[in-house]
């Protein structure tokens, strides 16, 4: 997906900001989606809209992810288009970091990488 979109162009060409965190589903998580729901055939603007919508602009380790003062985070997507409905609320629910968009709520799993201003956490809801 992230081939598919200009998301990656995006994200490179960002290299000097103040980085970025990424909440990537793990395989497990779309279990749920109906059998008709197929994230291969979206266009490439979809693909771009959902990769976004999982994506901050702000480097946050695990260790300051679970201690965030502020918990609603815009995330790339509402940067781009100023939508409040793509932000997500982040907060430590029972030991672990809970992520809430509104429509679902899903806890981080695992850090997938952490370093060099970028982190990449697993989520399953």
């Amino acid at each position: 997906m992230l081939a598919a979109s200009s998301v990656v162009n995006e994200l490179e060409a960002d290299e000097g900001g103040v980085g970025i965190t990424l909440f990537m589903p793990t395989d497990g998580a779309f279990g749920d989606l109906p059998v008709n729901v197929k994230l291969q055939s979206l266009s490439a603007d979809k693909k771009s809209v959902v990769l976004k919508f999982h994506v901050l602009h702000s480097y946050y380790p695990s260790g300051l992810l679970e201690s965030i003062v502020n918990p609603i985070q815009p995330t790339l997507e509402t940067e781009d288009n100023g939508a409040s409905s793509f932000t997500l609320n982040i907060s430590r629910v029972n030991e672990s970091v809970a992520i809430d968009t509104g429509i679902i709520q899903a806890s981080v799993t695992q850090t997938v990488f952490d370093q060099n201003l970028v982190s990449i956490f697993g989520v399953f809801k």
